[in-house]
């Protein structure tokens, strides 16, 4: 039986002894183990310093509320899959900034919970590699996919751009063939010179993106309207909020 860690945050202790029974059992109905640790606050998330498959939020909790909590972890190494669990419907579309797999109300726990896990394990059971191989320098590094936010092109060189780092690293393969090998995992070709992951882009602009980030790249102006598509195609595929 394949295992899948987890936790979940809610400072509501009567409303967690109810609700992890029944994720738990959910999950082994489809013949799979879900191993559920319970935090009442964000504190004692972060300081069990977790590596996590899967992470659910309660918004309102103390200390720091699930979205900037989401902000944080999302800043790790291999971050988990997010589902806020929450009463909060008026926060759903504030909750898009750290692109969580779905949403399950609390006033409708049983409904939700059906559809979104269900979209969630048929995820996981189809999931792609976390981790891929570039060559660097006559060095082989093993790259976390969620670790990555974009490469920029420098002929036969592509700089590789990391999440949280500002050193670069030079990779010794063409964009075309990165492009083959990243396109499965939500990577858009936005410019000759660009590829970037779609979970990085914050905002289009005429003629550039906006990342997270702060960095604005290019958009080639015969691209544009195919990358604006590919986008939301990705966000329905891999990113959207289910209700």
């Amino acid at each position: 039986m394949k295992k899948i860690n987890a936790a979940i945050v809610d400072d509501d202790t009567a409303f967690l002894k109810i609700v992890s029974g029944s994720l738990v059992g959910f999950f082994e109905s489809r013949g799979l183990l879900l191993s559920l640790d319970c935090f009442t606050s964000a504190k004692a998330y972060l300081d069990a310093k977790r590596k996590d498959d899967l992470l659910f939020l309660d918004i309102e909790i103390p200390e720091m509320d699930g979205i900037a909590l989401a902000k944080q972890v999302a800043q790790i190494v291999d971050p988990p899959t997010f589902i806020f669990l929450s009463s909060r419907e008026d926060k759903v579309f504030e909750s898009f900034s750290v692109h969580p797999f779905g949403f399950i109300r609390k006033n409708a726990f049983l409904k939700d919970m059906a559809s979104v896990l269900t979209a969630y394990i048929d995820m996981a059971k189809k999931a792609l590699p976390k981790y891929l191989e570039f060559v660097s320098k006559k060095q082989v590094l093993n790259v976390a996919i969620s670790d990555i936010l974009y490469l920029e092109s420098y002929g036969d060189y592509q700089e590789l751009h990391l999440k949280g780092e500002e050193k670069t690293t030079l990779l010794s393969s063409t964009m075309d063939r990165l492009e083959e090998r990243l396109l499965p995992f939500g990577f858009l070709r936005i410019h000759k010179s660009f590829l970037v992951h779609f979970k990085a882009i914050k905002e289009f602009s005429k003629g550039k993106v906006l990342l997270y980030d702060g960095e604005r790249l290019p958009i080639s102006h015969r691209k544009e309207n195919d990358v604006r598509e590919s986008y939301i195609k990705l966000l329905g595929e891999k990113g959207t909020i289910l209700l």
